[in-house]
């Protein structure tokens, strides 16, 4: 397996870790999630990270596209998510954002 195929792996299976989104079948560096008002959280998303990090898909209605990045990048954009969902406190991601990484050594 090529390393942008593992972190492709490990980046599905961080996402599959968050609720309130459906990941969708994909290949290539991109992950589709299928979202509730995906417009607003797409934005939302922008908002948290480097412009150009997602985009929405026009003829997919309902979803938006993930970069597959670094492992670090990758890791930010899980945080970011599930602070949007609600599932981390923002005053602790950069916590959370270093015993994940230390959970991956």
């Amino acid at each position: 397996m090529q390393a942008n195929e593992h972190e492709h792996e490990r980046f599905i299976s961080r996402l599959s870790t968050l609720r309130g989104f459906g990941i969708q079948p994909s290949v290539g560096r991109w992950v589709l999630i299928r979202v509730e008002d995906h417009e607003s959280f797409a934005q939302r998303l922008s908002e948290k990270l480097a412009p150009g990090a997602i985009s929405v898909p026009e003829h997919l209605p309902g979803t938006i596209r993930l970069p597959v990045r670094d492992a670090k990048s990758n890791e930010q954009v899980v945080l970011a998510m599930a602070e949007l969902l609600g599932e981390i406190d923002a005053e602790n991601e950069d916590e959370d954002l270093e015993v994940s990484a230390a959970s991956r050594s």
